[in-house]
Order: C-alpha cells, then sequence, then structure tokens
C-alpha cells in the first residue's frame, strides 16, 4: 500500500525517466533467487532419495501386500508437498520481515515524504504456493518413482543397503555437484557487486567533496512568483558570500548523484535531428563552477547580468564530452545550441539560439556512470527555476558550525523560505537513493551467496553421512583386516574432494559469464577480480572439506566388532 501525504505542487514531465536502472537490477536479482531456491530444491531431492534408501524394506512390503504404485508415489508426494508448504510459509514471513526492513531504511532517503507499507497480497500468496508447487513436484517425484519400483526380493531380505561400493558417481553425488557449482557462482556473483558497491560509494562526480556543503531552497513551495523567488535567491547568495569561513558560493538547479534529473535536445543551428544530443541541462548562477572546483577550461563564466537579468543574451558554458559530441573538429566557442520544439509543444524562450561561451571539465551524474556524460549549463538570468541547490565552499571551521550558520543567514532572507536540504555534500552522496539501491543489492547478494554456501555445506554434510552410515559393515571389514582410521578418512575425503573440484570446475565458468554480465550492467564490478576469483573457491573448498570431515571423523571411529554385529 503506498500513502502519499498531500503535497503543495506536482511535477509533470513528457519524459520520465529511464527505468533502466531498477530493471537491471531487478534482471540480476530475480535469476539469482531463483538459482538459490534451485540450490534447496537439489538439496531436498538428495535428501528425499537418501530417505528413499532407508525405506526399501517398507516401500517393499507395502508392495507385497498389494499396495499400488500410484498410492505409493502419491503418499511420497504428499510428503515432499509437506516440506515445501513449511518452506513457503517460512519464507513468505521471512519475505514479510525483509520488505518491511527495506522499506523502513529507504523512505528515510525519499525527496518526498511518502508513507510504503507492504503486506503479501494475494498475488504474493498465489505465487508463493505455485513455486512451492512446483519444486516439490519437481524434485520429490524422481525419488518417489525410483523408491516405488524396488527390487522386491532383495529389500525383503534387507539386503537393498548391502551392495559394494563402487566408483561410479551416483545421482546423489551429482546433485551435490550441481549445488557446489550453483554456489560458487552466487558466492562469486555475491563479492563481485560487494566490491562495486565499494568502489560506487567512494565514486565522486568529477570534484571534490571535502569542504563543500549544500544547502537547497525552494521559493515556490512558499508560493512566490518568479520575481520573488530571484529577488531571494540573490539575497541568499549575497549574504552567504559574506559569511567568515565561505571562500565561494554558487547555485545549480540540480546536483550530481541526486536524484532530480533534467536533460533536453540540443543541436547546433542547421544539423539534422538525428544529430542531436541530449546532455543533462543545469541552470546555474555564476560562481557556481568555482564553488564546487570545476576551473573553466577555455572561455569564461557568466557575468553578473547573465546571472540575475532575465533580458540577458541567451549564453550557455558546455563540457568537455558535449563539446566532443558537437564539435569533434572545431573550436566550439562562439558557436550556437538551440534546443528543438518537440512535436506539440509551442517553442519557447528557451528554444532560442545560445552562445557558448565556456567550456569546463566533465562529470558523471549518476554513481552508474562509467564516463562524464554531456552537459550543458544556462546562466539562471535567463533560465529561472524555482528549486535552487546552493554550493558553499568552505574556508575552514567547522562543517556543523557552517551549516548552523547557513541555517540563520536563510532564515534571515526569509522566515516562510523553505530549506529542503542542508548538510554536507559528502552525506548528501552517501545518503543518495542510487546509492542505497546498489547497496542493499550488494547485501542482498552477499545474503544469497552465504545462503548458498551453507545449502551446499549441508548437501555435502548430508551426503557423506549417508555414505558412512551405508557402508558401515565395510568399513568395518577394512578397519578388521588392519586398515588405519587415517585410511578411512583418506577414502572419504578423496570422495568428497572429487565432487567438490567437478562442481568448482563446472561453477567457475559460470561464475566468470556471470561477472561479465555484470560488469556490463553496473559501474565499477569487474568481472576479473582476482580477490573474488580467488576467494569464493577457496571458501567454498574449505566448508566441503569441514563438511567431509565430520563424517569422516566418525567413520574413523567405527569400531570393527560393533560395525559387524549391526549387519
Amino acid at each position: 500500500m503506498l500513502s502519499v501525504h498531500p503535497l503543495s505542487r506536482v511535477n509533470v514531465s513528457s519524459a520520465p525517466t529511464s527505468d533502466a536502472g531498477p530493471a537491471a537490477v531487478s534482471a540480476v536479482m530475480m535469476p539469482l533467487s531463483g538459482a538459490v531456491l534451485l540450490i534447496a530444491c537439489l538439496n531436498i531431492a538428495n535428501m528425499l532419495l537418501a530417505r528413499a534408501s532407508v525405506r526399501r524394506k517398507e516401500i517393499a512390503i507395502r508392495l507385497a501386500l498389494g499396495g499400488g504404485r500410484a498410492r505409493i508415489v502419491r503418499q511420497l508426494l504428499t510428503e515432499s508437498l509437506m516440506l515445501a508448504a513449511i518452506g513457503a510459509a517460512a519464507g513468505l514471513a521471512l519475505g514479510s520481515w525483509t520488505a518491511r526492513f527495506f522499506i523502513a531504511s529507504v523512505v528515510p532517503l525519499l525527496p518526498t515524504p511518502l508513507q510504503l507499507e507492504w503486506r503479501p497480497d494475494l498475488n504474493v500468496i498465489v505465487a508463493t504456493t505455485a513455486f512451492a508447487v512446483l519444486s516439490a513436484l519437481a524434485f520429490g517425484l524422481a525419488p518417489a518413482l525410483k523408491i516405488s519400483r524396488p527390487d522386491l526380493v532383495d529389500d525383503l531380505k534387507d539386503l537393498g543397503n548391502v551392495r559394494p561400493a563402487g566408483r561410479r558417481f551416483g545421482t546423489r553425488a551429482w546433485l551435490v555437484v550441481g549445488q557446489i557449482a550453483l554456489s560458487l557462482m552466487l558466492m562469486t556473483a555475491g563479492g563481485l557487486f560487494a566490491r562495486g558497491a565499494l568502489k560506487a560509494g567512494a565514486s565522486d562526480p568529477g570534484y571534490r567533496y571535502e569542504g563543500l556543503l549544500l544547502a537547497s531552497i525552494d521559493s515556490s513551495l512558499a508560493g512566490y512568483d518568479e520575481a520573488g523567488g530571484r529577488m531571494r535567491l540573490r539575497d541568499a547568495l549575497d549574504r552567504l558570500r559574506r559569511m567568515p569561513g565561505v571562500a565561494d558560493v554558487g547555485a545549480s538547479s540540480q546536483v550530481p548523484f541526486g536524484e532530480r534529473h533534467e536533460s533536453r535536445w540540443v543541436v547546433r543551428p542547421g544539423q539534422r535531428g538525428d544529430e542531436r544530443v541530449m546532455p543533462t541541462y543545469t541552470v546555474v548562477t555564476g560562481g557556481y563552477f568555482k564553488a564546487v572546483g570545476l576551473p573553466i577550461v577555455r572561455g569564461r563564466d557568466f557575468t553578473a547580468v547573465e546571472e540575475t537579468s532575465p533580458s540577458a543574451a541567451l549564453v550557455a558554458i558546455i563540457d568537455e564530452p558535449l563539446a566532443r559530441r558537437l564539435f569533434p573538429n572545431q573550436d566550439p566557442l562562439g558557436e550556437q545550441l538551440v534546443t528543438p520544439p518537440r512535436p506539440g509543444v509551442r517553442p519557447a524562450a528557451d528554444n532560442e539560439p545560445m552562445s557558448i561561451v565556456g567550456i569546463v571539465p566533465g562529470i558523471r551524474d549518476w554513481v552508474t556512470d562509467r564516463d562524464p556524460a554531456p552537459h550543458l549549463y544556462v546562466a539562471a538570468g535567463s533560465h529561472y527555476r524555482g528549486v535552487m541547490n546552493i554550493h558553499v565552499r568552505t574556508a575552514g571551521g567547522s562543517d556543523g558550525e557552517l551549516l548552523t550558520a547557513i541555517r540563520r543567514q536563510l532564515r534571515a532572507v526569509d522566515d516562510r523560505l523553505p530549506v529542503v536540504e542542508l548538510r554536507t555534500m559528502q552525506d548528501f552522496h552517501d545518503r543518495g537513493l542510487v546509492l542505497w539501491v546498489i547497496r542493499a543489492a550488494g547485501r542482498t547478494l552477499i545474503g544469497l551467496g552465504m545462503l548458498a554456501l551453507l545449502l551446499a555445506a549441508v548437501g555435502v554434510y548430508g551426503l557423506k553421512s549417508y555414505v558412512v552410515s551405508q557402508r558401515t559393515r565395510e568399513i568395518g571389514i577394512r578397519l578388521a583386516l588392519g586398515a588405519r582410521p587415517a585410511d578411512i578418512a583418506r577414502l572419504l575425503f578423496l570422495d568428497g574432494a572429487r565432487m567438490t573440484m567437478i562442481g568448482l570446475a563446472i561453477g567457475f565458468p559460470l561464475a566468470v559469464i556471470l561477472g561479465r554480465l555484470l560488469s556490463a550492467e553496473f559501474f565499477d564490478t569487474d568481472s576479473f577480480d582476482p580477490i573474488v576469483l580467488t576467494l569464493a573457491p577457496l571458501v567454498l573448498a574449505a566448508a566441503a572439506a569441514l563438511a567431509t570431515y565430520l563424517p569422516a571423523r566418525r567413520g574413523m571411529r567405527i569400531s570393527p566388532l560393533d560395525a559387524l554385529r549391526m549387519e
């Protein structure tokens, strides 16, 4: 359920922001979540196969007494469905808690006051039930069919489990191999994404955050028209520039790595429509570039007249990426740009030609950007925005004290003027919504990887425990004939090591392929990160070795006399 508090205004855009970012995260998370489900199903199938071997005599007696095979299969499938139902109920409860946790952590970061509530509706319950039923049928049917057609003579004599131990890889071993391969893939994905999230958290747009403060004001929320908004912005800039401890002050209509983003098509006069470029479109005041630390590479900054006068000549400053796109082989200074009118939209002043007066370095708008995107900066005098972000470059002193002083100065301008943002740029970056999504996805992938590791270890432990229980007589005979406990441990470890190595050999190429997919979708995700590609197999191999050691230790302690008496 989504509840929206009453707002004083609504922004409507004919060019909504692309959902490519969330779609890319979903495209990665859903298959990996499915992989965890597959690992769990392989684990359950292995358990059911082991259980089937133990129940051979029971099933043989039922069949000998006239029980039909269909009835046996139905009973076994019912047991599988009960396991799936318990898992689905637990998963639904855990999912509900996780959703509430994520909502509680994201709501404070939203630019609009929203009340988000999550509760499982009919669609969620139906989908969960469908996954549970399909999983039970897909991975419970094969064990049910296998156990329902036993060798009646041997099983009634209780010889079903007394068979020579061969070297052939059985079905249960291949199921564990599949778990190890999928677990390695998930652990690698979690590690690569987490490393990328750490790099994204340390990224910057192209200028220094140290000593930079941000104060966002919105005169339209207080009901001021353009003239009133311009006057209050000018007064605020003048007051802040005179503050002690302040080096430079400038304002812009948007902030890199923020949630608000504006872009427009631009083209050189006379160019075809297919040659147009869509740069980030930012309204700035004079002093903005100096405040954020972007040098004017060529040309000049906006003048005081261009900053304040609506009748000033239309001028623009572009960045180097936009200059390379529109003017690849010539000097852009003095050239003109135009914003072509969209079909059905009446041309406005913004559609008039703008003269390029300066060039600045490129910056990145999003933490997911690999390279600086094209930017077009226009003067605040000829382009009005009710929301402006004031950047204050400090000359030293405490950030906390300066923020308090800035708030006091803005209140002195007009106590009705809403200050919607007041913090350091570093804090603005660290608490950004996009970065939160990336970090949350990284934590989720790490959690899925750890869960996959646990499931793989449980699978190895379950299989080796079953092997030890089924080979108790063989182990007892070996010990009676002079084998040492270390020989028994080596025998069991070799079987476990073979499964682990085959699983790692299958999973490593899958992990590399998945890493390349992540690298193609997300910034700073290295598909061949040596740390992740080394640690993930080592951790998984260590977990498999521990899961093998525990049953092997039990096998080493088997008494030959007790083993022969049991059989």
